[in-house]
């Protein structure tokens, strides 16, 4: 949030009953005081959540939910900082999924929101994205992201938005070989690109490096350089003891 405001999100778990929780709380006076907790899923089987929050208030939360049995993609979002959710969670995936897991999320400018998973109970492991024009109220047809009719499964989504362009990261390792994965890029300009038709900005999905864990982020002070970081066993033996930084070049992330 802006000034000195400070929004907590977590999972929680009453172990008598397997319960979970995914719960919020904010501050406004950098965590001197707390408001009370704010419960976000409407049904107590929610957990791995992940956050998106813009400095105007705006915050959504996706996690991953088994109230289907089957693990389904939910959301709830706040317009001001926290103090208030919608009253209900929201289905982002109405599709009838399986095991969707590890969202990533993103918020544009507007009510642009974005939510990108992990599918794996589809014939071959995908990512998924969807894109709400509400603020998380409602979501969109859930779009592929990852290439067809690769031999890697795709793993740990990143996701990040920087001037109107949209950037996804993961990893994609072989199938019980967990020494050969690589980082892989997909970008789209949703100024350009109509939500309706998902498609890669220039078809461009590349891959960067061999990797175990991904992150990124944008520095808009500098015209919306990303830079990504990963743990990479090939730079640092059989067993990965550190962690790479890679300022990522400008053919996959500009300044929208």
């Amino acid at each position: 949030g802006a000034g000195d405001s400070l929004l907590a999100v977590w999972q929680s778990r009453r172990n008598e009953a397997g319960q979970k929780f995914i719960l919020a709380r904010r501050s406004t006076d950098f965590a001197a005081t707390w408001a009370p907790t704010a419960t976000l899923n409407s049904v107590a089987q929610s957990f791995s959540p992940a956050v998106a929050a813009r400095p105007d208030g705006m915050a959504l939360v996706a996690f991953s939910d088994e109230r289907n049995t089957a693990r389904d993609i939910f959301a709830n979002r706040s317009l001001d900082g926290g103090a208030t959710w919608l009253e209900h969670d929201v289905a982002v995936d109405s599709a009838k999924r399986t095991e969707s897991v590890a969202p990533a999320v993103a918020l544009g400018s507007g009510q642009d929101a974005f939510v990108l998973w992990e599918e794996k109970g589809a014939a071959s492991p995908q990512l998924l994205f969807a894109y709400s024009a509400d603020g998380g109220q409602s979501w969109g047809a859930a779009k592929r992201v990852d290439p067809e009719g690769q031999p890697a499964s795709p793993i740990w989504p990143a996701l990040v938005e920087s001037g109107g362009r949209l950037t996804a990261v993961w990893t994609a390792g072989l199938v019980a070989d967990t020494t050969k994965s690589w980082l892989w890029v997909s970008t789209i300009s949703p100024r350009v690109t109509s939500f309706a038709t998902i498609v890669p900005a220039n078809g461009a999905r590349r891959v960067l490096g061999r990797c175990a864990v991904c992150a990124i982020m944008v520095f808009p002070s500098f015209g919306g350089l990303a830079a990504a970081q990963w743990k990479d066993r090939y730079l640092f033996g059989p067993v990965a003891r550190g962690e790479s930084c890679q300022v990522v070049p400008d053919w996959w992330l500009g300044s929208g």
